[in-house]
């Protein structure tokens, strides 16, 4: 769970995450952000494997990476992180997430050149519709992206996907 002084998505269940850096890897900067975030040693990370990427709405891609943890005592950099759990994969397995859909609406800004397009300010822009994901289980609520992340992984693990 994030930080409750975090500027974006504060108290909100996520995984560990950040930027790449000039010419690194999506894989080594997955090491790095969960390595300073979970006090952990690089080499206690086993890269399984890389999900597909995912365009958030906000602007920009993500590639979420999967690997497997060895040895770690739930430490963490209480600067980034307010809590770390494990929850059982068979619970993801076994329960569909629930699916709400949002509007995502166009509204341009300030300076937008509305004279070079039929209508200008009175143009009828089209909203457009998203899936939001939740998972709920032991009183967390995992949501949004994140929930996203792990119905994209059970969804091609049942397919039989991504885990060699």
């Amino acid at each position: 769970m994030r930080a409750i002084n975090l500027r974006r998505q504060p108290g909100e269940i996520c995984f560990p995450g950040g930027s790449t850096m000039e010419g690194e890897p999506p894989a080594h900067a997955a090491i790095r952000e969960a390595s300073e975030e979970l006090l952990i040693a690089p080499s206690s990370i086993e890269v399984l494997d890389e999900l597909d990427v995912v365009n958030i709405y906000s602007g920009g891609t993500l590639q979420p990476i999967v690997g497997l943890l060895r040895d770690y005592d739930y430490t963490f950099s209480s600067d980034e992180v307010a809590e770390v759990f494990t929850m059982p994969l068979a619970f993801f397995l076994e329960n569909q997430p629930e699916r709400y859909d949002v509007a995502m609406r166009s509204i341009p800004v300030e300076g937008f050149p509305y004279d070079r397009i039929e209508g200008g300010k009175a143009y009828a822009w089209d909203s457009s519709y998203r899936t939001i994901y939740f998972y709920q289980h032991d009183g967390r609520n995992i949501w949004g992206l994140t929930a996203g992340i792990v119905n994209d992984f059970i969804e091609k693990i049942k397919r039989g996907g991504y885990l060699k």
